[in-house]
């Protein structure tokens, strides 16, 4: 049953038997399963007293449709929410004693907020929790929030910052481990998922409100897709924004053929379209970037990378809004089988690891500065003899300015993320990569960058995560001196008069 509360913020624990296993691997990419899944029973009992006093039940009974068991879960919800905790526990075990497994959805009155950064400038982000496994980050140019989506071993979690990156609190937490991407747009910011597990079938989508990070419980979950009982090898989440702002697009490859599928709607978000790619055996790496501000309705809007199995890196793009094409290649020789793509004005952008002779690994990347007119390759970052090698590169060129790249280097007493920015969008030499955790980084674990567009920020956001799983949040450039408003001409927050 759908109770709708206000004002309050939502985790969903679903329980799921006999989750589909993917027949095909994606090698070093594949994500670390999640431990067993918890009953609903097995997740609301582990709730402190504390915990349970702040939180309200929602459950979805799946592929049921006896009229009994519903009301059963209606008599569950009823107790739990009455504050009669115990008595709810005891319904509930008899029902999933009798085979019925709920999805236990837990609607928290008060958000729970993210532990105080250890050293400045980084910032924790989850409330405690470990496992990370990659990020997504946007922002809302409006109220200035911005949001990070973190994938969990064991789910993955919505955050937001009202305060410029300086804290964040969870606001959402989905408890099955998950493939999960995330994007801001209209009033919300959007989050795409493999809904019953790892490497799902099922792509879904809920949304959020912007101005408090909220889940949009009258809009639930919308199913995109399901090609079960075929699974998501990868998935990206992407809008139009900021230039369009009417359109979300979810994106990914099949593990039958590796092909890769569009699926796009509008801001409605119930139903949405096919786009077919044509493109096929994407096994590793996938990305996909809107090309925004383009001067091109039709040409050039939409790039797709990744790595097939030869294995070689592959830049796509799109002619006459559906059709793609092959732009850009080249041979693959590094370690991790990821790609990072950016594009914006025409100016493309697609990084990735590169052996340098010796076994070390460097970052290489394929760029135009004219919508794929023209193509030059190079090196963001070569490692010396003997040195560091990097790993995990991603890529921004939304600042309009110039490209940001992050990537993580292999050391022999500590592991450092370091970033880099070009001296122009399509010449001059890359900055020394300037290392930037203030804890020991996991090497394996994705780094995420992003263009924050936002007042008294207006710099690139950067999440890693650390040896212990735990995700951090940094800024490249510090936020601006003042926070009451000077900046932005906003003088509500001044009090003090002078003379």
């Amino acid at each position: 049953m759908k109770q709708a509360f206000t004002s309050v913020f939502f985790l969903v624990v679903v329980v799921c038997a006999g989750l589909h296993v993917p027949t095909a691997s994606c090698e070093e990419n594949e994500p670390r399963p999640g431990s067993s899944q918890p009953s609903a029973h097995e997740v609301l009992d582990g709730l402190d007293v504390a915990q349970r006093n702040n939180a309200l039940i929602d459950l979805e009974v799946r592929g049921v449709t006896d009229h009994a068991a519903s009301l059963r879960t209606e008599q569950v919800e009823s107790l739990w929410n009455e504050g009669r905790q115990n008595e709810a526990l005891a319904v509930l075990e008899d029902l999933e004693g009798a085979g019925i497994t709920p999805a236990a959805g837990i609607a928290w009155k008060e958000p729970v907020p993210s532990r105080s950064p250890e050293w400045y400038p980084d910032v924790a982000i989850g409330g405690g929790r470990t496992g990370f496994e990659g990020a997504a980050i946007g922002y809302d140019s409006a109220s200035g929030n911005i949001f990070v989506l973190i994938q969990w071993a064991a789910g993955w979690s919505m955050n937001i910052s009202t305060d410029m990156g300086a804290s964040f609190s969870e606001t959402y937490f989905w408890s099955v481990h998950a493939l999960a991407d995330m994007t801001v747009v209209g009033d919300h910011a959007w989050v795409g998922y493999a809904g019953d597990g790892t490497h799902s079938g099922s792509v879904r989508m809920r949304r959020f409100h912007v101005a408090d990070g909220a889940e949009d419980m009258a809009y639930g979950w919308v199913e995109v897709d399901d090609i079960a009982p075929n699974t998501i090898l990868d998935l990206i989440v992407e809008s139009n924004a900021p230039d369009i702002n009417n359109r979300i697009y979810v994106v990914y490859t099949d593990d039958w053929d590796g092909e890769i599928k569009i699926w796009y709607d509008d801001l409605s978000g119930t139903s949405f379209s096919l786009v077919p790619t044509g493109i096929s055996y994407a096994w590793y790496g996938l990305d996909f970037a809107w090309n925004s501000y383009s001067d091109s309705p039709t040409e050039g809007n939409f790039w797709i990378s990744f790595i097939d199995s030869t294995p070689e890196v592959q830049v796509h793009t799109n002619f006459n809004s559906v059709f793609f094409f092959n732009e850009a290649s080249q041979p693959f020789t590094g370690t991790q089988r990821v790609t990072g793509l950016s594009a914006h004005a025409g100016k493309v952008y697609c990084v990735y690891e590169k052996d340098n002779g010796s076994g070390q690994n460097g970052v290489a990347y394929l760029s135009t500065a004219n919508t794929g007119e023209v193509w030059t390759t190079s090196d963001v970052f070569v490692p010396n003899p003997g040195g560091s090698s990097a790993l995990r590169p991603n890529v921004t060129v939304r600042s309009g300015a110039i490209p940001a790249v992050v990537f993580t280097t292999d050391e022999i007493a500590a592991d450092f993320v370091r970033h880099t920015r070009r001296e122009a969008m399509s010449y001059g030499s890359w900055d020394a990569p300037i290392a930037f955790n203030n804890h020991d980084a996991a090497l394996l674990t994705p780094n995420e960058i992003e263009w924050l567009d936002v007042p008294c920020v207006r710099s690139h956001g950067m999440v890693y995560g650390d040896d212990a799983g735990v995700p951090y949040f940094d800024l490249m450039t510090p936020r601006c001196l003042f926070s009451d408003g000077f900046e932005s001409g906003d003088t509500s927050g001044w009090s003090t008069k002078i003379r």
